[in-house]
C-alpha cells in the first residue's frame, strides 16, 4: 500500500500547495506599490489594480461606528431579531456617513468604516458622527425597547463612534475574485481603535481642531465636547475629546 504521507509528515498536494504559498507571500514582501496620490476622491475597488500592486495616498479623516455589545445581544436573543437590530443600525449608520460626504468602504461585523476626504473632511465627519448618535439615543434604542418590550432585560442599544485624521495609503488585498480594500496608517487604526474607549463619539486633536465651531457648540452655545484626555494607542499617546451630544440629520 502506498504511503498516504510524504517524508516530511505531511500530504504531497498539501507540500505543493504551501510552497505556493510561500513563493506568493515572499512576492508580495518583495513587490513595489505603485503609489499615486488622491486630493478630491476616496478610491473605490474598481480604481486600484490588484494585479498592478497599485495604492492611493489619500488625507483623509476616518470614522468607525461600532454597535456595542453585540456579543451579549446575540447571546440573549433570537437570531432573526438580532438580525432585524443589526441591520436596522448598520443601515441607518451608513446612509448618514453617506449623506455627509462618507465613502462606505468596510464592513466588519457590527460596525461600519466611512472615509472622508477635502479640505472640510473632519467637519463633515463629525457632523455625520453626531447623526448616528442621535439615531442611537434619539431614536433606534427607544423603538427597540418599544417593539420588543423584554430586550432592556436582556440588553440596551448603546455605541462607539472613533474618528482620526491624517494620511492613510488605500491599497488593494485578497486573491482574483475574491478581495476588498484595506487602509494602511495610523488614522484608520486609531479610530477603529477609538470605538473601544466607551460609548459615545471620541475624536483625535487632528479631528478636533480644524472641525467647525458648526459642530464644536450646540444651537445655543454650548461647548459639545469634554476634554482633553489621553489615550495610549500601540506606541502613541493621543489627545482625545469626547461627546454624548447628538445632533438629528437633516
Amino acid at each position: 500500500m502506498a504511503k498516504a504521507e510524504d517524508e516530511g509528515g505531511g500530504m504531497g498536494d498539501m507540500s505543493y500547495y504551501s510552497d505556493q504559498l510561500e513563493r506568493k507571500s515572499a512576492d508580495i514582501l518583495n513587490s513595489y506599490i505603485n503609489v499615486r496620490q488622491s486630493y478630491t476622491t476616496v478610491p473605490d475597488v474598481a480604481d486600484i489594480k490588484l494585479e498592478k500592486n497599485e495604492g492611493v495616498l489619500v488625507d483623509a479623516t476616518y470614522v468607525y461606528c461600532d454597535m456595542d455589545g453585540s456579543t451579549k445581544l446575540a447571546q440573549s436573543i433570537k437570531k432573526p431579531v438580532v438580525a432585524k437590530i443589526l441591520r436596522s443600525y448598520l443601515n441607518g449608520a451608513t446612509s448618514i456617513l453617506a449623506r455627509y460626504g462618507g465613502a462606505i468602504r468596510g464592513f466588519d461585523g457590527d460596525r461600519v468604516l466611512a472615509v472622508f476626504i477635502g479640505d472640510d473632511k473632519e467637519t463633515k465627519a463629525v457632523r455625520a458622527a453626531l447623526a448616528v448618535n442621535w439615531l442611537v439615543h434619539g431614536y433606534l434604542r427607544e423603538k427597540i425597547n418599544e417593539t420588543w418590550t423584554d430586550i432592556a432585560q436582556h440588553w440596551n442599544l448603546n455605541h462607539g463612534v472613533g474618528v482620526d485624521s491624517g494620511e492613510a495609503l488605500i491599497t488593494r488585498t485578497g486573491i482574483r475574485g475574491d478581495n476588498d480594500l484595506i487602509s494602511c496608517g495610523s488614522a484608520p487604526n486609531t479610530a477603529a481603535k477609538l470605538t473601544e474607549t466607551g460609548t459615545g463619539i471620541y475624536i483625535t486633536k487632528e479631528v478636533y481642531e480644524p472641525m467647525s465651531n458648526d459642530v464644536a457648540f450646540s444651537d445655543g452655545g454650548q461647548p459639545m465636547w469634554s476634554g482633553p484626555m489621553f489615550k495610549t494607542i500601540g506606541n502613541r499617546v493621543f489627545t482625545v475629546y469626547s461627546s454624548f451630544w447628538h445632533w438629528a440629520p437633516a
